[in-house]
């Protein structure tokens, strides 16, 4: 099988190379050289021990001599020549080995980008330099031999198209993943193919059917050659890398064989010889490759990229679903020994227990402040816990928001950590704000908001509660303290669960975990909740509500 295999690659470089030479030669080289991109994508899909290189190399050698020979290089050329184009073919797999890692180079724009650098500008440049001096020394039909630049030109040229033409094809081409694809996909894919083909052979070879110059088509006009580019971006929209690297050669083929043939608006360009239009037709077919296979490309990128962040959501998805089940189990399971704390602390506190010291009261009701503190950590670990599960119920009505921060103002004004504190509600005389909203969990959120006034921006001896109107459909709560502000360094970890933002071992008492919890009930209540903070000057957090005129 493996003989079999091989024989077929050396019958495939042999055609190749014949047809190369046949039909597309013009004065001592080719318009474009095919055997060495397939040579590359053999050698890139083989494995590379050095049993299985030797037989390819030795095939490539057989392959490339003979239709050398058979075009009429002299016999002292086809040696050197041959060499040149096998050092072409290492150079490129290597160079794509190395880089790109095997069978792998067009996953990507940085991949397809390395692939072109090595197989369509390193390794034709090393074999251009290696066979124009052998070219150079064996003259024309006339007797005249070319410059070293023009056949160095003509060879890189020729090489580099074949490489860029033929081997992003013959690497992106999979034949599970083609035959993987579902019947519609199937359809789409032949049916583009046909228009393609019948649009560059319209193009390209309109003149065999209609003349060169018909009254509906002048196929000397330029202009008629970006007519396949929606064609040629639609292939790399719908089929990737695949699909641009079968559109490029398609046209390639086409714009080739009727060019070559004097056809098309290439072969008509008027005071130019032939070897002029070749150029122009490889400086087309490399501007097709290069408009294609990078957009592709990109696209794939694109793809892997999304992908990739499909799969890390889930994970953060799952992770988060993981830690809010760990919350609500934590939470549940601290509630109850602690309220059994907090009944033996307050029994023990007013004597019921028996006589007490001073020392032991003070010492129990310490007990009981600290059950409370850890009561209340459980209890705002299941509200997080039930807001990152989506579970927390709000009922939305209309809520009086003056009512709302006075209770919170009464509430928290009669706490001994607020003894000494200036308290002040500002709102509008003539505007009586209401807002859509779930009064308790809004009541939740301020009294979070007004507690981080109380202990953190104490200093400043100030806490302003105020109400306002920045929209006509927007009413806003605002609870300002004239504390030492937050740093902007800070600022930005300020919403994140369990951070105290260096205050743990200051002696204010918290967990991290409020402000968080009072983002997400804003949220729930379809409002925002925002804040600006300077270091001196104390801070101001504030809650958009919808309002309800």
């Amino acid at each position: 099988m493996e003989v079999m295999g091989l024989a077929g690659l050396g019958l495939l470089l042999f055609a190749a190379s014949v047809l190369a030479v046949k039909f597309t030669r013009f004065e001592a080289l080719t318009a474009i050289w095919p055997t060495n991109a397939i040579a590359l994508v053999a050698l890139m899909r083989s494995d590379w021990s050095r049993a299985a290189l030797g037989r390819l190399m030795g095939v490539f050698a057989v392959a490339l001599a003979a239709p050398l020979a058979l075009a009429g290089a002299p016999p002292w050329a086809v040696l050197p020549l041959t060499l040149g184009n096998l050092a072409e073919i290492a150079l490129a797999a290597w160079l794509a080995r190395m880089w790109v890692g095997r069978d792998s180079a067009v996953t990507g724009l940085w991949p397809l980008a390395k692939l072109l650098l090595a197989a369509a500008v390193i390794a034709p440049a090393l074999q251009a330099t290696l066979t124009a001096p052998i070219f150079q020394a064996i003259p024309d039909a006339l007797g005249e031999r070319d410059s070293f630049g023009k056949l160095w030109v003509d060879s890189f040229t020729a090489d580099a198209l074949g490489m860029m033409l033929i081997a992003p094809f013959g690497l992106a081409l999979r034949i599970r993943e083609v035959a993987s694809l579902d019947w519609k996909r199937r359809v789409e894919g032949v049916a583009l193919w046909t228009v393609m083909v019948g649009g560059a052979v319209w193009i390209f070879g309109h003149g065999v059917f209609l003349g060169p110059h018909h009254e509906l088509y002048d196929s000397s006009d330029l202009m008629t050659l970006i007519l396949l580019t929606p064609l040629l971006i639609l292939a790399s929209l719908r089929f990737g890398v695949l699909g641009a690297a079968v559109a490029a050669l398609t046209v390639g083929a086409v714009a080739l064989g009727f060019t070559v043939a004097g056809e098309g608006p290439l072969a008509d360009l008027r005071g130019m010889d032939a070897q002029a239009r070749i150029y122009w037709l490889r400086l087309y077919l490399a501007v097709v490759g290069l408009s294609t296979l990078p957009v592709a490309a990109v696209l794939r990128d694109r793809d892997r990229f999304a992908d990739e962040l499909a799969r890390h959501r889930r994970r953060a998805e799952a992770a988060s679903e993981g830690k809010s089940r760990l919350l609500a189990n934590v939470s549940h399971e601290i509630k109850s020994p602690v309220g059994g704390i907090i009944g033996i602390g307050e029994l023990w506190a007013s004597g019921k227990l028996g006589p007490i010291t001073p020392m032991q009261e003070e010492m129990s009701e310490m007990l009981v402040r600290t059950a409370r503190q850890i009561e209340a950590l459980a209890y705002d670990l299941l509200d997080v816990a039930r807001a990152e599960a989506g579970s927390v119920a709000v009922n939305l009505c209309p809520v009086e928001l003056l009512g709302v921060l006075e209770d919170v103002k009464r509430a928290m004004a009669v706490k001994p950590e607020a003894a000494g504190l200036t308290w002040t509600i500002e709102a509008p005389l003539n505007d009586k704000l209401v807002a859509r909203a779930d009064s308790v969990r809004l009541g939740q959120v301020l009294n979070n908001l007004v507690t981080n006034a109380v202990k953190y921006g104490k200093s400043g001896g100030v806490v302003i509660l105020k109400l306002s109107r920045p929209l006509p459909d927007i009413a806003r709560i605002e609870v300002i303290d004239r504390g030492p502000g937050i740093s902007p360094e800070k600022q930005a970890e300020l919403f994140e669960p369990f951070n105290r933002l260096g205050m743990e071992k200051s002696t204010v008492e918290g967990h991290g975990i409020g402000l968080a919890l009072a983002r997400r009930l804003a949220e729930l209540q379809d409002g925002t909740l925002g804040f600006e903070s300077k270091v001196g000057e104390g801070s101001r957090f504030w809650i958009d509500l919808k309002a309800v005129s």
